[in-house]
């Protein structure tokens, strides 16, 4: 009768410790899959922060190719004030009009630089943003990281005491 009282206990004890057995690699699976997630997450955002840099590259490629088409025209505009001191006052009308343009094209490529240059101040803030949310979803990667050790470390402990049990 003590035999079967003691077995009975051991039963006991052993359904309870492959429940909790089951509750710990269920939670250690919902850790593992948020692990991944927060990977896949991961991954996105610097998919998504070199797509940034790209067009950020992208964008001063553009700035660059204005900033030559501006001192194109104004080389031009030196030349045409040169060809005019030598040619004289015969062709005044004519210089005057090419003047007119090019000043207009100046006016608008420096239009263009300055919106391009507020477009880069944009592109400079939202990379700054996303710098600051790599880096904090890096963080929450290493604390995940260290949890689902902590986890698994908890599992073969109590695989060990199970194992010891049986």
């Amino acid at each position: 009768e003590e035999l079967q009282s003691t077995a009975n206990l051991l039963v006991k004890t052993k359904s309870a410790l492959v429940a909790a057995l089951d509750e710990q690699k269920a939670i250690a699976d919902n850790e593992a899959k948020e692990r991944v997630s927060l990977l896949g997450k991961f991954r996105n955002l610097e998919h998504e922060c070199d797509g940034l840099k790209q067009h950020f590259d992208e964008e001063t490629v553009s700035k660059e190719n204005l900033s030559r088409q501006f001192m194109k025209a104004q080389g031009d505009a030196d030349m045409w004030r040169q060809k005019f001191e030598i040619d004289g006052i015969a062709k005044a009308e004519e210089l005057e009009m090419a003047k007119l343009k090019l000043q207009a094209r100046l006016s608008e490529s420096q239009g263009m630089i300055e919106q391009l240059q507020m477009k880069l101040v944009q592109l400079e803030k939202a990379k700054g943003k996303l710098t600051t949310d790599c880096s904090d979803m890096s963080v929450q990667l290493d604390q995940a990281q260290i949890l689902n050790q902590n986890m698994e470390k908890k599992a073969k402990q109590f695989d060990r005491i199970v194992g010891e049990w049986k």
